[in-house]
């Protein structure tokens, strides 16, 4: 039972991961797959809905999507959120799947005989998404509660204890928590100038004892 449970989370969560790095592209190709096997079918039902029902329907789910993308996200203070190698792995797949779907889309447009307002707006539900996951969305986190220093990135959790770290070293891809006779690393892809200064004011305000060093400037 128990490595039943194990094997069912690991998928669980290796089909997130996939999900989330490539989701336009496997909208994408289950869309071409529904369509070969239940295109006509499909076709049948959809024909028979009157149009306005499905443009509003659309319309609203434009509406919802473009408010729940532009409405800030509330952020908890006592946690330091800063980028991962997956954050900015999806902000690249998102750059690249933009440049393929405006393109296309405006190919279609100019190919295609007959205008359809659903085309459209669905295009525009898709480009919201897509546009969304262009900037930064930062997933890796530090927390210092209880005289402890928590550092979570995915399935991977790092836990320093206050008294022993001396000080603490900022590079542009990596951060050093020294000790009194040795050094923990932790890995970044890249660390923005933004995230430089959020570092040293989380841990200055929280841990003063504690020296902050910032290896080297960053410029964006």
């Amino acid at each position: 039972m128990a490595l039943g449970f194990f094997i069912f989370t690991a998928m669980k969560e290796k089909l997130s991961y996939y999900w989330t790095e490539f989701g336009v592209w496997i909208y994408f190709i289950l869309y071409i797959l529904i369509d070969i096997f239940y295109g006509d079918e499909i076709a049948f039902y959809y024909e028979k809905i009157p149009k306005p029902i499905i443009t509003s329907a659309l319309f609203l789910l434009l509406i919802y999507t473009t408010y729940k993308v532009f409405t800030p996200t509330k952020e908890n203070p006592e946690i330091l959120l800063t980028p991962s190698e997956n954050d900015l792995q999806r902000k690249e797949n998102s750059f690249i799947s933009l440049i393929f779907i405006i393109p296309a889309f405006i190919v279609y447009f100019f190919i295609s005989d007959s205008f359809n307002v659903n085309y459209i707006i669905f295009f525009l539900i898709v480009l919201v998404n897509v546009k969304n996951e262009t900037s930064l969305k930062r997933t890796a986190s530090f927390q210092i509660k209880k005289g402890l220093i928590t550092y979570k990135r995915g399935k991977e959790e790092r836990v320093f204890n206050v008294s022993e770290i001396t000080s603490l070293e900022v590079f542009p891809n990596q951060i050093i928590f020294f000790k009194e006779d040795s050094q923990e690393l932790i890995s970044f892809h890249q660390l923005e100038k933004e995230d430089f200064q959020n570092i040293k004011t989380y841990f200055n305000k929280r841990v003063p004892e504690i020296s902050i060093n910032l290896a080297q400037p960053v410029t964006q």
